[in-house]
This record gives structure tokens, sequence and C-alpha cells, in this order.
């Protein structure tokens, strides 16, 4: 865990450097050498986190690593702090500078003095190393490489043990290897660690119909660490024994293109089945399938991995197929608990909610069902307290079992092999409380805040740490939880167990602590600190001088007098701090002292009833994220212009609509603005607000409302600037004010989702143009011209159309050719419609209609039965033929038969 630590100060230090004119060349140089110890110590820590457990000696240096980094992270930020005074311009800012310098004076030679001190420990640490570390980078290769095979070797025993739920996706299996095509094909296993990928694959390579189908076969077990050449002499050996020719005098001196060649010659013209088991990377998979030749024979590969890339590339170069392993379901983790914990494999009824209990944390994952329900076998089946204990600390209860040890260091190696930013980014998960649906933007927000997120090439530091959510579910460390309409993942969960595993091996180290019920205490040092239950526990603690990241949920308010405690909290929090979320906290005003962190990059007073943001929040230069949503603030003052770092502004209710905030007349100084939702612009300075928005060119989301008809030009004139803006939302300040938009050529070119509410002329001309909108709402658009749709019907990529109010015609028709990736439309409020008509072959992939308040529509949509894929109907609204349907629903003939296709149909008739 120390190369977390490391690797986090190395980018702590990078800013320092940007600080040259302030500090002496002398400490300058210091602080070069500290870097400079670190990044050669850094390239020792990844091995050594894995193998200290072994090696007390080593364990001993790493710790040292750790408490030195830490406590120069302290000094940095107290230097950083320093700083920050430094930025004053003009006469006011000199004497600013001056006043600090005295109030400050201390403070002012103490950090130099401290980051000498710190270079002499990190040098004498430095220089130690030889005693702990043996410096041959073979041997402790190989050591975390048995390390990794004993680990599988286990799991693959433990797996083996029973066999739960394996039935249908064998069969699903073995259908794939015998689809009758003759084309060389892979068929890929997928899914995290534990789930018995290996075992599946086992039990089909051993059926009786493959060994009668195939000539020849191998089991190639890749790793992560085994080298080619070991691979392929490995196939070697097992094709030959097979042919039954004595094996090659020299094959362990052959070189990798003698062994190709002998693979080719052995295996060409015949059918052949190859497993390759737990391939973590498509290199490793591209460089043994190039001796695999296609001769179609029919011959297949199986492939086990983790990396859901691999088991896509696999299945795209081969035209093959891909399985993705799921947890067993809670009936049959039920049956292998049981299985294996009771001799008569049924629980005890006075045991039942604890087994449960215990159960819900392995979800569904075999291995950990196995480990745990072996341990808990050995335990006294009428000692209530012992099972109590089980249930309330997994990992403590069980501390000692051989298989739960071995589980441990299987799922730890998952972490070890992590790239530190992504160790850092899974870490910090832990933050949010146990079964909690975690909101992906919400968490990129904090790593950015975190300094974790690094530029790459043109990317936003949001698409970056997107990539990041990317790699931890490709590594199936997380599992998505919701998705958006396009398909992108809104919400993301982790695996219970493998959080309580990877915790249980870090505590006292300060990267993360989560204060809970029954942690009265933290760490002595403490860096990052979230508290999920009571706060009267945490106040027990002084641990909170080097503190640079505190969230607070909303469970922690539950006791008396919670908004005393809390400003208690905050009193003695670190001056250092960068991260404070005090979402859903009782609290009525802004706090004045938050507005003197000022190193804080992240705020959120998220479900509060704060009303009032104090001038001083100017203050805050380095603030990156502002979350108000669903406050009562309305107004923002002028200080905000000076937050030019600012990327993140969301003042905005969750669920009223109509709340809205006036937005400082400067706003365009906030250049590095990505979202900024809900501005009114029909104020005093309305116009001038439009054209401030047109400086923010880094905005991806803007929400507008109360506009006026004469500030349309000016707003035309601002989103020909927004070249990277993904999401417009425009309301006119009533119904029936027009939203000018004529003015605008083009519209922004990456724009996905726009929502325009309030009367049009028309649809804009540069609609059609924007092919990867997905999402269009037009309400109250009140548009005559039945070229409405035609307009619309060929946008490659649009998914989601709102038409509420939107069309003033008496007839709509969907051609035949449009819309052919729409999955949802929700028409309403058309008073004058009188036919809506669906053509066969319009909206394919519709899955969901509603039609709201349609009242003079004489029939029901005419061709409703072509739309075969759709899902649900809700029809609201009186419409006389919908009551002659609802009449032959019973006798399920007549027009019902155009409906009786769609699983779920919602009518209500409102008269």
């Amino acid at each position: 865990m120390a190369e977390v630590v490391v690797c986090s100060l190395l980018d702590q230090l990078q800013p320092i450097f940007h600080e040259e004119a302030i500090i002496s060349d002398c400490l300058q140089e210091e602080v070069e050498q500290i870097r400079d110890k670190f990044e050669q110590m850094r390239v020792f820590l990844r091995d050594a986190d894995a193998r200290e457990e072994d090696d007390p000696g080593l364990r001993v240096w790493v710790d040292e690593v750790r408490d030195v980094a830490y406590d120069t992270a302290v000094v940095l930020d107290e230097f950083m702090l320093l700083m920050s005074h430094h930025h004053g311009v003009g006469f006011c800012g000199f004497l600013q500078k001056i006043v600090f310098f005295f109030k400050n004076l201390e403070a002012c030679f103490r950090v130099p003095r401290e980051i000498r001190r710190i270079k002499l420990r990190v040098d004498n640490i430095s220089n130690s190393r030889e005693k702990f570390w043996r410096l041959n980078p073979d041997s402790s290769s190989a050591v975390i490489s048995n390390t990794w095979d004993d680990s599988r070797h286990d799991a693959s025993q433990i797996e083996e043990a029973e066999l739960v739920g394996i039935k249908m996706p064998k069969r699903q299996l073995l259908s794939w290897l015998f689809d009758g095509d003759s084309r060389l094909k892979v068929v890929s296993v997928v899914g995290m660690g534990g789930l018995g990928k290996t075992t599946l694959i086992k039990k089909v390579f051993a059926a009786e119909e493959v060994k009668k189908h195939f000539e020849l076969y191998a089991w190639i077990l890749v790793s992560q660490s085994r080298q080619i050449v070991e691979l392929l002499k490995n196939i070697v050996e097992q094709l030959y024994d097979q042919i039954m020719q004595p094996r090659h005098t020299r094959v362990d001196m052959m070189r990798i293109d003698s062994m190709q060649s002998i693979i080719r010659e052995i295996i060409r013209g015949r059918r052949y089945v190859v497993v390759l088991d737990d391939v973590w990377s498509i290199e490793a998979y591209d460089a043994i399938m190039c001796v695999l030749p296609d001769d179609n024979c029919g011959s297949r590969v199986l492939l086990t991995t983790r990396m859901f890339d691999v088991a896509r590339a696999s299945c795209l170069k081969s035209l093959g197929y891909m399985y993705e392993m799921k947890p067993l379901s809670n009936n049959e983790s039920w049956e292998l608990f049981c299985k294996k914990t009771f001799e008569d494999q049924h629980c005890p009824q006075h045991l039942k909610v604890f087994a449960q209990n215990i159960l819900r944390k392995c979800e569904g994952l075999p291995l950990a069902i196995v480990a745990i329900s072996g341990t808990l076998a050995l335990k006294d089946k009428s000692r209530i307290d012992e099972w109590a204990m089980a249930q309330r600390n997994l990992s403590v209860a069980l501390e000692g079992s051989y298989k739960f040890e071995r589980m441990i260091k299987l799922l730890s190696t998952i972490y070890y092999d992590l790239p530190f930013r992504l160790k850092f980014c899974f870490l910090y998960l832990s933050m949010f409380p146990e079964h909690q649906e975690i909101e992906k933007m919400r968490v990129i927000r904090l790593w950015i805040a975190e300094g974790v997120v690094k530029e790459r090439g043109k990317q936003t530091l949001e698409e970056v740490a997107e990539g990041y959510f990317n790699e931890l579910f490709n590594r199936s460390l997380i599992q998505v939880a919701k998705t958006t309409l396009e398909g992108r993942p809104r919400t993301y969960s982790v695996t219970d167990l493998l959080f309580e595993v990877i915790l249980s091996k870090m505590p006292g180290l300060g990267i993360v602590h989560v204060a809970s019920n029954q942690d009265r205490m933290g760490p002595t040092k403490v860096r990052r600190l979230a508290i999920q239950s009571s706060m009267e526990n945490v106040q027990e603690s002084q641990h909170f001088d080097q503190l640079c990241s505190l969230l607070v949920y909303g469970d922690s308010y539950s006791i008396p007098n919670s908004s005393v405690r809390l400003r208690t909290l905050l009193s003695g929090v670190s001056k250092f701090l960068r991260v404070l979320d005090l979402s859903d906290a009782p609290m009525e005003t802004f706090p004045d002292l938050v507005c003197e962190l000022l190193l804080l990059k992240y705020l959120s007073m998220r479900n509060t009833i704060v009303e009032v943001v104090p001038k001083s929040i100017g203050n805050l230069l380095n603030l990156q994220t502002l979350d108000l949503r669903a406050t009562n603030v309305h107004e923002l003052p002028v200080e905000m212009g000076k937050l030019g770092k600012l990327r993140h502004l969301l003042v905005y209710p969750d669920k009223l609509e109509g709340v809205v905030f006036k937005a400082p007349a400067n706003i365009g100084n906030l250049s590095s603005l990505q979202k900024l939702v809900t501005i009114v612009a029909n104020q005093t300075n309305g116009e001038s607000i439009m054209g401030e928005v047109g400086k923010l060119t880094q905005l991806r989301t803007l929400r507008i409302t109360k506009l006026r008809r004469e500030d349309g030009v000016v707003l035309c004139s601002s989103l020909e600037k927004l070249g990277n803006l993904r999401s417009l939302n425009v309301a006119s300040v009533e119904g029936a004010e027009i939203i000018d938009m004529r003015s605008l050529s083009s519209g922004p070119p990456f724009l996905q989702k726009l929502y325009l509410r309030g009367r049009l002329k028309g649809v804009p001309r540069w609609i059609p143009s924007l092919h990867i909108l997905t999402r269009v709402w037009l309400h109250g658009s009140q548009l005559m011209d039945d070229s409405l749709l035609l307009c619309l019907q060929d946008l490659p990529n649009l998914l989601e159309l709102g038409l509420i109010d939107a069309y003033e015609g008496e007839k709509l028709c969907f051609e035949a050719g449009g819309f052919q990736r729409l999955k949802r439309l929700h028409f309403g409020r058309s008073k004058a419609l009188r036919r809506l008509i669906v053509e066969d072959g319009a909206m394919p992939h519709l899955v969901e209609l509603s039609i709201v308040a349609c009242d003079k529509l004489e029939e029901e949509p005419f061709g409703i039965e072509h739309l075969t894929n759709l899902q649900s109907l809700a029809i609201s609204g009186g419409v006389d033929s919908w009551v002659k349907i609802l009449q032959d629903r019973d006798s399920e003939g007549g027009d019902y038969l155009k409906i009786a296709h769609i699983p779920q149909v919602t009518i209500n008739l409102i008269r």
C-alpha cells in the first residue's frame, strides 16, 4: 500500500516546481532531491507491497517509507498554503503579502526547516534499503509469481470441492464448441476471480463428447507472470505426448521460432481444442494465437480471463463467443453454503439469520462461499455469539483459517496488479457506505479534487477519470448498477467481500479511514476520513491536523444535537482540507470557516437548507466543484468570478421544477467551467449574462431558463463559441414567448442532448446536422408544419424523442425507415391531433411509448402492431377506441390483438 502513498506524494510535488520564484534555489534543490529519492524507491515499492507480509524486515522498511511520505505530504500542504497568499496583485496585493508574512512568520521559517529534516530522513531510509531488499529483480518476480500461481491452485481446489449452478453454462459452452462452423473460433469465459471460470472450463474440457470430437488437446495456464517461451514449451510437450512421439531432446534450448514451427507442423490439418486459462492481456493472447493455424477443421480455443477487453477482442478477431460468468443465485448460494457448512446440509433455525447475513457478504462468489462455509463448519453450532461475531466482522472472525487466508491472497493479487492510480481510485471507493450505489460523476469530481487524475492528450480530466472507471469495470472490480439510455454507466456497485478483504490489509495506513459505530478511534495519521455513522465517536479522536478529505454522510446526523456536533467537528478540521462533503447536513447557514480553507477543491452542501453564499467564497481560488443542489440558494455573489479553476457549478434542484439561481454578472471569468445549471436569463442584466456564457468555452452542459425573445441573438452568438457543448437545455420566460434561434447557423458539433421549452417558429434548421444527437425534447413548440418529423427522423443516433405540446396539426405520420434507433417516444398535449400513423418499418427498435392528453385522437395509433419490440405502452387521456380495446382484453381478440404483443400496457382514461 506504500506505493499508493508515495505516488500520491510525487503527484503533489509537481506544483512545487512552478513556485521556484518564491522559494530559494537551495530549498528548490532539496525538494528536487527528495522527489528523486522517492522516484527511486517507487520502483521497489510495487513488489514490496506484495512481499512485505512474508518478510518482517521489508515490512519495517515499507512502514518507514510510508511514514516519511505522509510527513512530507503534510509539509508540502503547508508550503502550498503559504504560496496561496502570494498571488495578490497591485499595491493592495503587496500589503496583503506583508501582513500575511508577519502573521505567519513562524511558519515561513518552520517549513524550510522541516523540508531539510525530511530530506535527511529520506536519505537514511533510501540508504537502508540494501538491508531489507534483494536487488535481484528475477527473484522478486519469482516470489510474486509463485504467490499468484499458488493462490490460483488453491482457488481451483476450493472451487472443485462443490459444483453448483454449472449445468446451464456447461451446456451453453458445449453448444458453441459444436456449432458446425469449420473456422477456428474462440470461446471466452470472463468474470472476476473466484466465480469458477476455470472449474467450468475443466468440466467442459473433460466432457466425453469433447474428447471424441477433437483430435488434439492442450491446456495452458497463461497467467500474468508466464513468459511466452515457457508457454510454447508447455504446448510442445503436451502435443508430443498425444501424437505418441518422443519429445525433442533439446526443447529446453529451442528458440521461439523453432517451437512455433513444431506446433504448427503437429496441428496442421487436425481438429484441436486449446484452453488458455487466465489470460491477462491482449498481447499474451495474440502471442499464442499466432501459432494456432486455422485450417478450417472446426478447431476451438477456450479462454478464461478477468479482463473484459481481452474477451471482447478475442471474440471480434475470431467471430467467436463470449460467456460472462455470473455470481450464483440466492438459491444456488444457499445450497452450496449448506452443503459445506452443515453435516445434514440443513441450517438450524436459530442460526438462519446469521447464516443468511454472512452469505450475503459473499455475493454469490463460489470461492468465497466455499472458503467461509468450510471455516464456519468447524464452529460450535450452539454458540450463537460466534456466529454473531462472524456476521459483524467476517475477516476477524475467520482469521487464521487456511482457506480464508488463501482466498484473501487470491483476491489481493487482483489489487496488487493494478497501476498506482487505479489502486488509489479503488481504495477511494471504500469511503462510500456499504451497499450504496456509487454515483459515477460524483466520484469523478472527487478523484479530480484529490489530484489522482492527470491530463492525457486532448482528453478532459473528466474523460480520463471515466477511463479509470472503465478499467476497474474491465478488471471485474466493480459492477454497473444503473445505465443511461445511451448505455453508459450511471452508478456502480462494489463486491462487499472484495472491499472487506482489501480493507483488512490496510489498518492504520491512513490512506482512507471509515468511521463507523464499531470504530471509535482511527489511525494516528488520517488523511481521508469518511464518517458513515455517528459523529460522537469521531470527536474523541484528535487526529485531524493532517486531514485533506472529509466526507460526512446523512446517517451521521441522526443523533441529537447533530448540528452542534458538526460545528465542533468543523472547528477542529485541518486547514489543509481539499475535499469537504457535507451533503444532507442539518445546517441553515454557510459556515464562515469553510471559506478559510484555501486549498479546498471540492465543496458539497447538497440537500441542506443553506440560503446565502458569503462573499468570502471568492477566497477559494482552488475550488473545482461547488455542489449546492437541492438547497435554497438562488443567487451567487459577484466574488464567484474569481474562481477561475471552477469546473462544476451545480446549483439546481434535484426534483423541483422552476427553482433557479441568478448567476453573477462576471460569470464569464470562470474559464474552466464544464457544467452550468440552471441560470436565469431574464434578469436586469439578462443580455450581458447571455454574452458571458460565450466566454465559457469549456462548457459541456448548459441549462438556461426565463429566456426572452430579444436574448436569442446574443445566446446564438454565444453558442457558436461553445464547441465542446454536449447538453443544451433552454426554456423561455413563459409559454407564449418565442425561443428565437434562427441566427444560429450551425449547432454545437458534439451536442448529444437538446431540450427546448417554449414556442418555436420552426424546427431549428441545424438540428438534422447533429449526427451524434441522442435525445431531443420539444415542449410547448406549438408547430403547425407537418415536416416536424422529417427534420428529426434521419438522425442516426437518436434514442429518445419527447414532443409535448409541440405539434398543433391534425395528422402526424412516422414514415417507414425513419427513427431507426429510437427507443423511447413521449407524445402528448397535441390538442388538434386526430390521427397518429406508424408505417411499417418506422421506429423498429422502439421499446417505450407514452401518449398523454391527446383528447381529439380518433383512434389508437394506426399501425401500432408494427412496433414489434415495444415493451411498454402508457396511455393517459380519453380516446374512445381505447375503451373498445379494454373491452376486448378479456376475450383476447378484436382490437386487443393490436397490442397483445406488448408486455406492459397502462391505460388511464381521464374524462
